[in-house]
């Protein structure tokens, strides 16, 4: 006997054309969303698809278990929904606006779509609607339907990604921003300690490990002064124009540089990664850039910066401040002073209100923050595994009917059952092995200590040779790492500098026993933890005075805090591969020690300049195109025994046999001009001698030109 269908719902993917599409909301979400609808489907539901006529025909082709679910508009519906299609700008945007807050005759046309498919086709009792959507929330009301509304959660990778459902809405006009902190009762109240390192553990140390290549005059540009890091939002989102007071990005941006005009912070400014996708969005961010431009203390990140260097930005900014970006979650959850000058879904109570005052009076962050990620992560934002592989959406409709049939919904009563029904997050907020307190013992190595997201990172207590290395739980439960100190690295710190608030360290490091360089580079101050860095600037002149390998980094050169005093100490620890340290003092402040000056021979295998195998015509256009690369040609190869001994054309270099790379150092790097048989060249290079490096041309004479 078969169960008898008592729960119908409708999934109502956005008809209305947006940004110039028919299929904007038809996204890899969604798309996911409905092979989940039909694999979970519990034996009392039925499930129906609505939308445009474009949508339900790609969701045909694309999904065929779908294509006997779905509902598409009348002939005379589709035809007044196209005419809807115009130049996404200002009217278009206002259309919509409209129908999310469920006002005009765009409201009472979607609504009359609604009630004929109730009516004659599908008596549907809860609908589900990707992003907020006023005609269905009318709808839902009149005719007591328990409607959700579901948009993409606060986190995005390389964070946890995560979904949210709501019965009032999405963004600023889900019920959850409206609700009193007070009234939410997590499962566990996580303390601090714990959720802000769930977000924190793939963040680094960039920009405070500066790069030596273009990004290094950037960063020590915004490194001057402590920094506030600003996330601009699309012109055309609801959350700028209906989630604030915020007209256009160039608004807000202007408010923050006037709040922060004449005090110790500079502003960083990333723009969105979509702006450029849509002409109507990039013109607006243009205008907050070319507002940026005209500020000596702003400065806008170029729009390649991907989502681990933003990152890297923001986590070393003093606080960050946004409009309502999922960024100011994310922010909050590495554990920054994080603003919202909007509604947010994830800002309840106000605590994360953004005002200039907070931010300059160093404003204490309110312990019921814990309160606030906890209930958030923990219950209300559900991972996207969750969602996509579990009945969750069906169990969540169960739970709201149940709750609006008590008259509950949005209650402290209903939260309260919410936080009982519903705790998938927790595994990503707490992870599993300190939710079962299986500690791990303190004899970890040091590295395991440095990478492992539940350490933090405490001090340094030195004991003749021996040294202790404190570190304390996600709880704060203490551990102790002990080390031993050694004579192990040829070392030298050659310049530690003020700039500002912090100090700027240049120096090199290798293993006398290996000829490896540091893999970490820790600074502590009076034997409390302050930073740690990679060793990540060439340095050839190390390289070549200690004939060290061309492939690798000695160098380094990064800002750290500085919170000195007179007779404090700065140490740095450097850390082996192998896993031995050694503990170095720092110099005093504005000492600087000159190293080995540039020189080297490349016929000695100490090389300065470029080596090149094949003198054919590219070569030849090369030097025509760029004379000046005949002065940097140091040797010439070629496996033709018969130009052996030749003038090289244009360089007068004799041409050695290819058998003469035999005795060139491991690294040392060749510019191969045959580029047409380049894989080839490589092969019979590297069977003469593997540790070469071969590169095309074309890439490395911009080296030395």
């Amino acid at each position: 006997m078969t169960a008898k269908i008592k729960k119908k719902l409708l999934f109502y993917i956005e008809p209305h054309p947006i940004r110039n599409l028919f299929s904007c909301f038809l996204n890899l979400e969604v798309r996911i969303l409905i092979r989940t609808l039909l694999e979970q489907l519990p034996d009392e539901y039925d499930l129906r698809i609505f939308s445009n006529d474009v949508m339900i025909t790609m969701i045909q082709h694309d999904i065929p278990e779908a294509s006997a679910v779905c509902f598409r508009p009348t002939e005379s519906e589709s035809r007044r929904i196209y005419e809807y299609l115009r130049q996404w700008g200002d009217a278009a945007i206002e259309e919509r606006n409209e129908l999310v807050l469920g006002t005009s005759d765009i409201t009472k046309f979607y609504c009359h779509i609604l009630a004929r498919i109730h009516d004659e086709l599908y008596e549907f009792d809860r609908i589900l609607a990707w992003s907020d959507n006023g005609a269905v929330k009318q709808f839902a009301y009149e005719r007591g339907i328990v409607a959700l509304f579901a948009e993409l959660g606060p986190t995005r990778r390389p964070y946890c990604p995560t979904l949210y459902f709501d019965h009032e809405g999405t963004n600023g006009f889900a019920s959850i921003s409206q609700t009193d902190v007070e009234d939410l009762e997590p499962m566990a109240v996580v303390p601090h300690t714990v959720w802000s390192l769930a977000g924190n553990k793939r963040v680094y140390d960039e920009p405070l490990t500066l790069r030596p290549a273009a990004k290094e005059k950037e960063a020590k540009l915004v490194l001057k002064h402590p920094y506030i890091f600003v996330a601009l939002q699309l012109a055309d989102d609801l959350n700028t124009v209906l989630c604030s007071h915020y007209q256009r990005p160039v608004d807000f941006l202007q408010q923050i540089i006037k709040d922060f005009q004449g005090t110790e912070y500079d502003i960083v400014v990333k723009g969105h990664p979509g702006a450029a996708l849509r002409a109507y969005n990039l013109k607006a961010q243009k205008e907050a850039e070319e507002l940026a431009e005209k500020e000596a203390h702003v400065h806008f990140l170029a729009n390649d910066v991907d989502e681990m260097e933003t990152i890297s930005w923001y986590v070393h900014a003093a606080a960050v401040v946004s409009i309502n970006s999922s960024l100011s979650f994310e922010a909050l959850l590495s554990g920054k002073k994080s603003y919202v000058a909007g509604d947010a879904v994830y800002n309840l109570s106000g605590l994360m209100n953004y005002t200039p005052e907070r931010i300059l009076a160093g404003e204490a962050e309110s312990n019921q923050l814990d309160r606030m990620v906890s209930f958030l992560c923990g219950h209300y934002l559900h991972p996207a595994s969750s969602v996509f592989e579990t009945d969750l959406v069906y169990r969540l409709f169960d739970f709201y009917a149940e709750m609006m049939k008590q008259d509950q919904l949005g209650t402290r009563e209903f939260w309260q059952q919410y936080a009982k029904r519903f705790s998938d997050g927790f595994q990503m907020l707490v992870p599993e092995e300190f939710r079962e307190e299986d500690v791990p013992e303190s004899h970890l190595p040091l590295v395991s200590v440095l990478i492992h997201p539940a350490y933090v990172p405490v001090g340094l207590v030195e004991r003749a040779s021996a040294l202790a290395f404190q570190f304390q739980d996600r709880a704060g439960k203490p551990y102790v790492t002990k080390l031993q100190n050694g004579d192990w690295f040829e070392c030298c710190i050659e310049q530690v500098v003020e700039k500002g608030s912090n100090l700027f360290v240049t120096g090199w490091a290798f293993e006398r026993e290996r000829k490896l360089p540091a893999t970490q580079v820790l600074v502590f101050h009076d034997g409390k933890f302050l930073s740690r860095h990679r060793v990540m600037v060439a340095r050839p002149d190390i390289r070549r005075e200690h004939c060290l390998s061309e492939m690798m980094d000695f160098g380094f050169q990064f800002e750290c805090p500085n919170v000195g005093r007179d007779n404090s100490r700065y140490d740095i620890l450097l850390l082996a591969e192998s896993g031995r340290v050694q503990l170095v003092r720092m110099p005093s402040i504005e000492l600087a020690i000159e190293t080995v000056a540039e020189s080297g021979d490349a016929r000695t295998g100490r090389n300065t300049g470029m080596l090149v195998y094949g003198v054919g015509a590219h070569l030849k256009d090369m030097l025509k195109w760029y004379p000046e690369i005949t002065s940097h040609v140091l040797r010439v190869f070629d496996k033709d025994p018969k130009k052996a001994g030749r003038l090289a054309p244009g360089i007068g270099i004799p041409i050695e046999p290819l058998d003469a790379v035999r005795y060139l150092p491991d690294g040392t790097e060749i510019a191969i001009a045959a580029i047409r048989y380049f894989d080839e060249i490589v092969h019979d290079i590297h069977a003469i001698q593997p540790g070469i490096v071969c590169r095309n041309i074309d890439e490395v004479w911009m080296k030395y030109v």
